[in-house]
């Protein structure tokens, strides 16, 4: 039976994906949802063409919006990993990417309504999908949101207006915990990894254990299915290790291979996994993850730079396969390096509605 709901497609920051209204669904049975978003992505198919999905998980992904109940809260909003290859939807991870989108689509949906002689608007968004909470700051006018700007961000190649974004308190974001194994380092496959969870769980290895520089373009990597095999096997154990079970249907926990950046303006280079395939620039929520490790003594991030970063600089520069992305930080340094205190993480993003219209589905 074919059939048809309302949304948009917006571009948030690197990552694209199907906005909905959770008011626009509230006729639909839960469990038809994941069939009915697996239609749309035309999932499972290498090309996804039977679909919106561009057989790329970065723009797999959907997230439904609603205003939030909760004192203090705006908007919340659930996010949905939709798979390319494989019929499956991921509902244990958050996009940092998609985030900067949440606040704009709810603006233009009018989920939330903003006064028109506003220059600009600041949301507190909660993510449903782990209960990450972080505050947006988006340029408006006449009471939609505003694109039109001056900033960009690399892996986009034109300019928008800025889009701040705050997340409180990321540490644990899936697990509770900083160092979810116990270990600021562990031994998988006679590898050296670190397991840490700030905003998302992830494993940090040295590029350099699978004889790779870390500087390689994504094409080359993704070309090595050795590699891939390799991490996808070190990913399995990591995440047992880590609480979160079988990961073979799960986009998390994830992975980046880490060397020392090109440039002393940056603090650290990573190559970061999607984790089936090389990310063409960086998850945001990876960054703060990575950038988080740099102050915890002894992590391999601060073995592969010979350092560990001290709570006296305000960004933290991220090389990745198409420019950087920086992350600013508020964090309490404590003696115990298990107890680190991540006050705040931010970045900014840009986002711009692509399509607004009805997508048709099949089940």
């Amino acid at each position: 039976m074919e059939s048809f709901l309302k949304g948009s497609i917006y571009r948030g920051g690197t990552s694209k994906a199907l906005l909905l209204n959770k008011e626009d669904l509230s006729n639909y049975q839960l469990n038809h949802i994941d069939d009915i978003v697996i239609s749309i992505m035309g999932a499972p198919h290498k090309r996804q063409i039977d679909g919106i999905g561009n057989g790329d998980s970065l723009c797999s992904k959907v997230a439904i919006v609603s205003k939030s109940l909760d004192e203090g809260v705006d908007l919340e909003y659930f996010f949905m990993q939709v798979g390319v290859n494989d019929r499956f939807v991921d509902k244990t991870v958050n996009c940092g990417n998609i985030a900067s989108s949440i606040a704009p689509f709810a603006v233009n949906s009018k989920i939330i309504n903003i006064e028109d002689d506003l220059s600009s608007a600041t949301l507190k968004v909660k993510n449903i999908n782990n209960n990450v909470l972080f505050e947006t700051k988006i340029c408006v006018k006449n009471g939609s949101y505003l694109p039109d700007g001056d900033m960009s961000i690399d892996g986009v190649n034109n300019t928008y207006s800025p889009i701040e974004l705050n997340f409180f308190n990321p540490v644990g974001a899936k697990t509770g915990k900083l160092l979810p194994t116990g270990n600021v380092v562990d031994n998988i496959d006679g590898i050296d990894v670190s397991c840490i969870d700030v905003a998302v769980p992830m494993i940090i290895i040295d590029s350099t254990k699978f004889d790779k520089t870390g500087k390689e373009p994504k094409d080359l990597l993704d070309e090595d299915k050795e590699l891939l095999r390799k991490i996808e096997k070190i990913r399995k154990k990591a995440s047992y290790l880590m609480g979160l079970g079988d990961c073979s249907k799960k986009v998390i926990p994830k992975v980046c291979l880490i060397s020392k950046p090109a440039s002393k303006a940056n603090s650290i280079c990573s190559r970061y996994f999607t984790p089936f395939d090389c990310h063409s620039t960086h998850s945001v929520s990876g960054a703060m993850c990575l950038a988080s490790s740099l102050f915890i003594e002894g992590s391999i991030a601060c073995q592969v730079i010979n350092n560990r970063i001290e709570n006296d600089t305000s960004i933290i520069n991220i090389e990745h396969p198409s420019g950087i992305i920086p992350i600013s930080y508020q964090v309490d340094n404590n003696q115990d390096v298990r107890k680190i205190n991540i006050i705040k993480m931010g970045f900014f993003r840009t986002a711009r509605e692509l399509v607004r219209g009805i997508f048709f589905y099949k089940l």
